[in-house]
């Protein structure tokens, strides 16, 4: 596990990260947004942003929490169609706020509340237009890779 990042969690309380990658699009920004990670200090709720420990690529990555399953945490990032079943003891902190544009905004914060909602609430019918996404991704790349 990245050591080095729960240390400083556990040491200070906070841990704070500008986010890699995409797949918490379009909530968190790659480079640009900064998340605030606390550790966890309550039972989970559904739509809770967590940080947990990839050990496939030995990565700490931060998604969406959506419900428990027996000892696993069932987690999806704002920009997957894919679950992911994470062992509850591997996920070690939650994101207390995020800074965008010049303020910092609380999971309280009305706007983000609904951005939730409509976002979350419709992860069916996303899965299946990321599908569509995802599946002519693949055949364009095919596409320009027959013709090079």
């Amino acid at each position: 596990m990245d050591e080095k990042k729960l240390k400083i969690l556990r040491e200070t309380g906070h841990y704070m990260t500008s986010p890699r990658g995409v797949s918490m699009y379009p909530m968190l920004r790659e480079k640009k947004d900064i998340v605030d990670i606390v550790p966890i200090s309550r039972p989970l709720k559904k739509y809770d942003v967590v940080i947990y420990y990839r050990p496939a690529d030995n990565n700490c990555v931060i998604h969406r929490f959506f419900r428990h399953e027996n000892d696993c945490c069932i987690i999806y990032g704002d920009n997957c169609r894919q679950k992911e079943v994470i062992p509850q003891e591997r996920v070690f902190g939650v994101v207390s706020r995020f800074y965008r544009n010049g303020k910092w905004i609380s999971p309280d914060n009305k706007g983000y509340r609904l951005y939730v909602h409509l976002w979350c609430d419709f992860l069916p019918v996303r899965r299946a237009v990321f599908r569509v996404r995802d599946k002519l991704k693949r055949r364009k790349h095919n596409e320009k890779q027959k013709r090079t």
